[in-house]
Protein backbone atom coordinates (compact mmCIF):
# COMPACT_ATOMS: atom_id res chain seq x y z
CA UNK A 1 0.00 0.00 0.00
CA UNK A 2 3.27 2.28 -0.28
CA UNK A 3 4.21 3.43 -3.82
CA UNK A 4 6.74 5.47 -2.36
CA UNK A 5 10.14 4.73 -0.33
CA UNK A 6 9.27 3.77 3.22
CA UNK A 7 10.98 4.84 5.83
CA UNK A 8 12.59 1.29 7.49
CA UNK A 9 11.76 2.59 11.34
CA UNK A 10 7.96 2.83 9.89
CA UNK A 11 7.64 -0.94 8.67
CA UNK A 12 10.01 -2.38 11.45
CA UNK A 13 7.54 -1.07 13.83
CA UNK A 14 4.77 -3.07 11.90
CA UNK A 15 6.25 -5.83 11.32
CA UNK A 16 8.13 -6.49 14.62
CA UNK A 17 11.17 -9.09 15.37
CA UNK A 18 11.01 -10.86 11.86
CA UNK A 19 11.62 -7.24 9.77
CA UNK A 20 15.43 -7.59 9.67
CA UNK A 21 14.81 -11.23 8.14
CA UNK A 22 11.92 -10.31 5.41
CA UNK A 23 13.92 -7.49 4.56
CA UNK A 24 16.86 -9.19 3.82
CA UNK A 25 14.81 -12.54 1.85
CA UNK A 26 12.92 -9.45 -0.12
CA UNK A 27 15.79 -7.47 -1.02
CA UNK A 28 17.72 -10.80 -1.79
CA UNK A 29 14.80 -11.83 -3.97
CA UNK A 30 14.46 -8.41 -5.24
CA UNK A 31 11.19 -7.61 -4.63
CA UNK A 32 12.73 -4.64 -2.57
CA UNK A 33 15.09 -2.69 -2.44
CA UNK A 34 17.54 -0.50 0.39
CA UNK A 35 17.98 3.78 -0.55
CA UNK A 36 19.58 5.11 2.36
CA UNK A 37 17.40 4.43 5.35
CA UNK A 38 14.42 3.26 3.53
CA UNK A 39 12.63 0.77 1.36
CA UNK A 40 11.01 0.89 -2.02
CA UNK A 41 9.58 -1.90 -3.93
CA UNK A 42 12.07 -2.57 -7.21
CA UNK A 43 9.36 -2.13 -9.87
CA UNK A 44 6.28 -0.77 -9.32
CA UNK A 45 4.54 -4.00 -11.47
CA UNK A 46 5.38 -5.94 -8.66
CA UNK A 47 3.64 -4.02 -6.04
CA UNK A 48 0.75 -3.76 -8.15
CA UNK A 49 0.34 -7.42 -8.48
CA UNK A 50 0.39 -7.67 -4.53
CA UNK A 51 -1.53 -4.85 -3.71
CA UNK A 52 -3.99 -4.73 -6.15
CA UNK A 53 -6.16 -8.92 -5.14
CA UNK A 54 -6.36 -7.49 -2.00
CA UNK A 55 -9.67 -7.29 -0.45
CA UNK A 56 -11.02 -3.41 -0.29
CA UNK A 57 -11.08 -4.27 3.90
CA UNK A 58 -7.62 -5.35 3.45
CA UNK A 59 -6.59 -2.49 1.81
CA UNK A 60 -7.82 -0.70 4.36
CA UNK A 61 -6.33 -2.20 6.81
CA UNK A 62 -3.19 -1.90 5.98
CA UNK A 63 -3.33 1.30 4.93
CA UNK A 64 -5.10 2.43 8.51
CA UNK A 65 -1.86 0.43 10.16
CA UNK A 66 0.65 2.74 8.12
CA UNK A 67 -1.07 5.52 8.72
CA UNK A 68 -1.57 4.63 12.85
CA UNK A 69 2.56 4.07 12.35
CA UNK A 70 3.39 7.86 10.65
CA UNK A 71 0.85 9.26 13.72
CA UNK A 72 3.40 7.92 16.04
CA UNK A 73 6.39 8.76 15.17
CA UNK A 74 8.13 12.02 15.13
CA UNK A 75 8.38 12.82 11.36
CA UNK A 76 5.70 15.45 11.35
CA UNK A 77 5.31 17.14 8.08
CA UNK A 78 8.43 15.88 6.32
CA UNK A 79 6.12 12.47 5.43
CA UNK A 80 3.21 14.50 5.09
CA UNK A 81 2.70 13.51 2.05
CA UNK A 82 2.52 9.57 2.77
CA UNK A 83 0.35 10.17 5.82
CA UNK A 84 -2.54 11.88 3.62
CA UNK A 85 -2.07 8.82 1.00
CA UNK A 86 -2.78 6.20 4.16
CA UNK A 87 -5.31 8.18 5.36
CA UNK A 88 -7.18 8.50 2.50
CA UNK A 89 -6.56 4.75 1.84
CA UNK A 90 -8.01 4.10 5.13
CA UNK A 91 -10.44 5.93 4.39
CA UNK A 92 -10.00 7.91 7.69
CA UNK A 93 -12.48 11.36 6.86
CA UNK A 94 -11.01 13.73 9.84
CA UNK A 95 -7.34 12.38 9.20
CA UNK A 96 -7.69 13.50 5.50
CA UNK A 97 -9.28 16.31 6.30
CA UNK A 98 -6.48 17.36 8.84
CA UNK A 99 -3.27 16.44 7.11
CA UNK A 100 -4.17 17.01 3.50
CA UNK A 101 -5.53 20.54 4.36
CA UNK A 102 -1.62 20.85 5.96
CA UNK A 103 -0.21 19.27 3.38
CA UNK A 104 -1.67 21.69 0.77
CA UNK A 105 -0.61 24.37 2.28
CA UNK A 106 2.70 23.62 2.37
CA UNK A 107 2.48 22.68 -1.32
CA UNK A 108 1.56 25.79 -1.96
CA UNK A 109 3.97 27.63 0.33
CA UNK A 110 6.85 26.00 -2.35
CA UNK A 111 4.97 26.79 -5.39
CA UNK A 112 4.03 23.39 -6.07
CA UNK A 113 0.04 24.52 -6.79
CA UNK A 114 -0.78 21.23 -8.64
CA UNK A 115 0.27 18.98 -5.64
CA UNK A 116 -1.57 21.67 -3.36
CA UNK A 117 -4.58 21.28 -5.41
CA UNK A 118 -4.64 17.42 -5.63
CA UNK A 119 -4.55 17.87 -1.55
CA UNK A 120 -7.16 20.08 -1.68
CA UNK A 121 -9.11 17.81 -3.74
CA UNK A 122 -8.62 14.59 -0.64
CA UNK A 123 -9.74 17.17 1.57
CA UNK A 124 -12.94 18.09 -0.07
CA UNK A 125 -13.85 14.36 -0.54
CA UNK A 126 -14.17 14.88 3.40
CA UNK A 127 -15.69 17.96 3.64
CA UNK A 128 -18.62 16.80 5.72
CA UNK A 129 -16.37 16.30 8.87
CA UNK A 130 -15.25 19.79 8.68
CA UNK A 131 -16.53 22.87 10.80
CA UNK A 132 -18.08 25.56 8.59
CA UNK A 133 -14.94 27.75 8.42
CA UNK A 134 -12.54 25.10 7.51
CA UNK A 135 -14.41 24.07 4.77
CA UNK A 136 -15.31 27.55 3.32
CA UNK A 137 -11.18 27.72 4.11
CA UNK A 138 -10.44 24.60 2.02
CA UNK A 139 -12.94 25.36 -0.83
CA UNK A 140 -11.84 29.14 -1.24
CA UNK A 141 -8.19 27.55 -1.40
CA UNK A 142 -8.88 24.29 -3.93
CA UNK A 143 -10.30 27.01 -5.69
CA UNK A 144 -7.24 29.46 -6.19
CA UNK A 145 -5.18 26.39 -6.41
CA UNK A 146 -6.60 24.48 -8.90
CA UNK A 147 -7.10 27.26 -11.07
CA UNK A 148 -3.84 28.09 -11.31
CA UNK A 149 -2.30 24.12 -12.03
CA UNK A 150 -5.06 22.25 -12.86
CA UNK A 151 -7.97 24.08 -15.47
CA UNK A 152 -10.57 26.20 -14.57
CA UNK A 153 -13.80 24.16 -15.03
CA UNK A 154 -16.81 24.03 -13.76
CA UNK A 155 -15.70 22.06 -10.81
CA UNK A 156 -13.47 25.34 -9.90
CA UNK A 157 -16.61 27.72 -10.20
CA UNK A 158 -18.30 25.62 -8.08
CA UNK A 159 -15.94 25.47 -5.36
CA UNK A 160 -15.83 29.28 -5.44
CA UNK A 161 -19.83 29.47 -5.37
CA UNK A 162 -19.43 27.15 -2.31
CA UNK A 163 -17.09 29.20 -0.31
CA UNK A 164 -18.88 32.71 -1.38
CA UNK A 165 -21.76 30.66 0.68
CA UNK A 166 -20.38 29.45 3.23
CA UNK A 167 -18.56 32.82 4.22
CA UNK A 168 -22.03 34.81 4.03
CA UNK A 169 -23.75 32.50 6.70
CA UNK A 170 -20.69 33.02 8.95
CA UNK A 171 -21.22 36.63 8.51
CA UNK A 172 -17.89 37.58 6.59
CA UNK A 173 -18.48 40.23 4.59
CA UNK A 174 -14.62 40.67 3.47
CA UNK A 175 -14.65 37.09 2.70
CA UNK A 176 -17.77 37.36 0.33
CA UNK A 177 -16.03 40.12 -1.68
CA UNK A 178 -12.53 39.04 -1.71
CA UNK A 179 -14.24 35.77 -3.34
CA UNK A 180 -16.57 37.40 -5.63
CA UNK A 181 -13.90 39.53 -6.77
CA UNK A 182 -11.95 35.86 -7.45
CA UNK A 183 -15.09 34.41 -9.21
CA UNK A 184 -15.08 37.17 -11.20
CA UNK A 185 -11.45 37.03 -12.87
CA UNK A 186 -12.32 33.38 -13.47
CA UNK A 187 -15.28 34.15 -15.52
CA UNK A 188 -13.48 36.56 -16.95
CA UNK A 189 -10.50 34.13 -18.39
CA UNK A 190 -13.11 32.02 -19.41
CA UNK A 191 -14.19 34.64 -22.01
CA UNK A 192 -17.46 35.51 -19.93
CA UNK A 193 -17.04 39.32 -19.90
CA UNK A 194 -20.88 40.21 -19.01
CA UNK A 195 -20.73 37.33 -15.79
CA UNK A 196 -17.38 39.18 -14.57
CA UNK A 197 -18.49 42.81 -14.82
CA UNK A 198 -21.64 41.92 -12.51
CA UNK A 199 -19.50 40.07 -10.29
CA UNK A 200 -16.81 42.71 -9.74
CA UNK A 201 -19.89 45.22 -9.43
CA UNK A 202 -21.36 43.15 -6.55
CA UNK A 203 -17.65 42.19 -4.95
CA UNK A 204 -16.94 45.83 -4.82
CA UNK A 205 -20.82 46.93 -3.63
CA UNK A 206 -20.40 44.45 -0.55
CA UNK A 207 -16.65 45.84 0.26
CA UNK A 208 -17.65 49.23 0.42
CA UNK A 209 -20.78 49.11 2.15
CA UNK A 210 -20.14 45.95 4.26
CA UNK A 211 -16.54 45.54 4.81
CA UNK A 212 -14.90 49.37 4.51
CA UNK A 213 -12.19 47.94 7.12
CA UNK A 214 -10.65 45.24 4.29
CA UNK A 215 -8.77 47.94 3.09
CA UNK A 216 -6.49 45.71 0.82
CA UNK A 217 -9.41 43.42 -0.37
CA UNK A 218 -10.68 47.08 -1.89
CA UNK A 219 -7.96 48.17 -3.17
CA UNK A 220 -7.57 44.71 -4.84
CA UNK A 221 -11.41 44.85 -6.73
CA UNK A 222 -10.58 48.18 -8.02
CA UNK A 223 -7.82 47.49 -9.34
CA UNK A 224 -9.16 44.46 -11.12
CA UNK A 225 -12.17 46.64 -12.19
CA UNK A 226 -9.67 48.95 -14.12
CA UNK A 227 -7.54 46.02 -15.60
CA UNK A 228 -11.17 44.95 -17.30
CA UNK A 229 -11.90 48.38 -18.16
CA UNK A 230 -8.49 48.74 -19.87
CA UNK A 231 -8.70 45.45 -21.74
CA UNK A 232 -12.00 46.51 -22.88
CA UNK A 233 -10.28 49.92 -24.37
CA UNK A 234 -12.43 52.22 -21.86
CA UNK A 235 -9.22 54.06 -20.86
CA UNK A 236 -10.55 56.95 -18.70
CA UNK A 237 -13.27 54.91 -16.69
CA UNK A 238 -9.98 52.67 -16.22
CA UNK A 239 -7.55 55.07 -15.70
CA UNK A 240 -10.29 56.68 -12.21
CA UNK A 241 -10.49 52.92 -10.87
CA UNK A 242 -6.73 52.33 -10.84
CA UNK A 243 -6.54 55.71 -8.70
CA UNK A 244 -9.09 54.58 -6.23
CA UNK A 245 -6.77 51.66 -5.84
Amino acid sequence: CCPAAIPQDITRALVGDRFDDLVELSVRRHFLRRIDDSLEFRHMLARRAIYEPLSPTKRRDAHARYLAAYMASDRGDAELDSIVHHAVGAGDGPAVLETAHRAAQIAAGFGAHREAALHYQSALDHIEGADETTAAEIYESFAYEAALALQIDDQVIAARRTAISLWRRLGRSEKVGENLAALSRVHWYRGEANIAGDLIHEAIDILERQAPHAVAARAKSHALRAQFLMLRDRMEEAKDWAQRA
